[in-house]
């Protein structure tokens, strides 16, 4: 699969996967873990505020995970989004719910398995990799998450 799709391509895209969905100037203000205890066998409850600083537009709240595993893909892999609606000046707040097989690998015996210390979860309007930020200006959000074994 190397180079083939997003999750798996070593060299700069000539745009990154979603980019120019939206005409309007969105902003990810804040992440909240909703879970007490966060556990990756539960999965994970986010909140996510988004601002809208232009005109009225549609945008995807979008999730990413990348494992701490040796079966990880190369490239944080896409687990969750939410299509969104915000007018001008508005800010929205949803919830998310990241399933548990988002923190699942797939073994050399094609196995799903829970594998590795820890997470990345990254969480923003676009994917979260060098070229989106270059041409967004805007960053993800990054939450590393310790799993107690």
């Amino acid at each position: 699969m190397e180079n083939r799709t997003y999750r798996y391509l070593k060299d700069e895209p000539l745009f990154p996967f979603g980019f120019g969905l939206n005409y309007g100037d969105t902003y990810l203000e804040a992440v909240d873990i909703l879970d007490e205890s966060p556990n990756r066998s539960r999965g994970l409850n986010l909140r996510v505020e988004i601002s809208n600083r232009g005109r009225a537009t549609k945008d995807v709240v979008q999730v990413y995970v990348k494992n701490d595993s040796k079966y990880a893909a190369l490239n944080p892999t896409l687990v969750e989004f939410e299509k969104i609606a915000i007018s001008s000046g508005e800010r929205a707040i949803i919830e998310l719910k990241i399933n548990e097989d988002a923190f699942k690998v797939v073994d050399n015996e094609g196995q799903f398995i829970t594998d590795g210390k820890s997470s990345k979860i990254y969480i923003g309007l676009s994917a979260p990799d060098v070229l989106s930020e270059r041409l967004t200006k805007k960053k993800c959000k990054c939450i590393d998450m310790d799993w107690l074994i």
